[in-house]
């Protein structure tokens, strides 16, 4: 696995390490949730979680990364959410897991592409669902 190109700063990437099969239209990632980000000290206080939208947001820059490696981009492009079809959060995230994030490249719809998202911890499912993203550059490829 390799560190992602993300067009994200710092405080806003949700992926620590990517690998793409380009063969399968797939990427596995890896999130860390480090118990020192600002987000458990208030989601909830005394029983901290991970919020379930950065899950979303883990699934779809998993996503971003994968599509920018399909389409051969020289380096990461803003390709932006479009759209939540569906997720389903199974468990809590806490601090201190480390993430399994699981997508694959379901449909292309012009300058839109569909990914399937399956986040794991320790081999249990914690959420899933589908995401739709827009390319800036209007190409998918």
């Amino acid at each position: 696995m390799m560190a992602p190109e993300l067009p994200h700063g710092p405080g806003f990437t949700w992926v620590d390490e990517v690998e793409v099969d380009r063969t399968e239209g797939s990427a596995r990632a890896k999130k860390f949730l480090d118990p020192s980000l600002p987000v458990f000290a208030d989601h909830f206080p005394g029983r901290a979680l991970f919020p379930g939208v950065l899950l979303v947001e883990c699934g779809a820059q998993a996503a971003g990364c994968l599509w920018s490696e399909l389409l051969g981009l020289s380096r990461a492009q803003p390709l932006l959410l479009a759209q939540i079809l569906a997720f389903k959060f199974v468990r809590a995230a806490l601090p201190g897991q480390t993430l399994s994030i699981e997508v694959k490249r379901e449909r292309v719809y012009g300058s839109l592409a569909e990914f399937s998202v399956l986040i794991r911890e320790s081999d249990e499912p914690v959420a899933g669902g589908r995401v739709l993203l827009a390319s800036a550059a209007g190409s998918c490829g």
